[in-house]
């Protein structure tokens, strides 16, 4: 089986590596929004280009006349609900994105790819009930309010490496992301 950014990659021609395909692919499916798409960081900061990305998929879950007028958080609250909603793990903390102008691009390069995997079925989306017990280890970046994954702000930026290893650790255990993801991810 492909990992999704192995066939993101297969699908984006040109591409000079695994990143910058799964960035194409974004600004493909966002370019008939109007939103140009040029990183994995401060291009999602405002919440609309996760709404955008969502509603290509869910037009009638998401109401973009509505989400302009709203606040940030109210877009990203709206955005990762609909996402959960259909069975994708909310990996990113709504403070956390409001509050930076520029957040961990790996953090939401690993959510977009989740989105790309439930909506393009490479691999079946399995949702996470609030009963189902998500394992951490005790340095995980994780903590586990909502009972879905989300990162805490207390991760320091000095063991990015280390909090990534992590990372994929706790959300391969929780059928999250696959390990090919998470080893193609740690090499971009």
């Amino acid at each position: 089986m492909k990992s999704i950014v192995e066939a993101v990659f297969a699908r984006m021609p040109g591409s000079v590596c695994k990143r910058d395909a799964l960035l194409k692919w974004c600004g493909e499916k966002l370019a008939n929004y109007g939103i140009t798409i040029t990183n994995f960081s401060n291009s999602w900061t405002d919440g609309i280009a996760f709404c955008s990305l969502l509603h290509s998929y869910l037009p009638d879950r998401i109401d973009l006349d509505v989400i302009k007028n709203e606040s940030k958080k109210k877009r990203f609250e709206i955005a990762f609900s609909v996402a959960s909603s259909v069975g994708i793990v909310t990996i990113l903390d709504v403070e956390e994105m409001c509050s930076s102008e520029w957040p961990d691009w790996e953090r939401v390069m690993y959510y977009v790819a989740l989105i790309f995997r439930h909506f393009e079925g490479l691999i079946p989306s399995q949702p996470v009930s609030p009963s189902m017990p998500i394992p951490q280890a005790t340095s995980s970046p994780l903590s586990s309010s909502n009972s879905s994954p989300t990162f805490s702000s207390s991760s320091s930026s000095s063991s990015a490496s280390s909090s990534s290893s992590s990372l994929c650790a706790s959300l391969r255990t929780s059928n999250s992301i696959p390990t090919t993801l998470c080893s193609a991810l740690q090499t971009v």
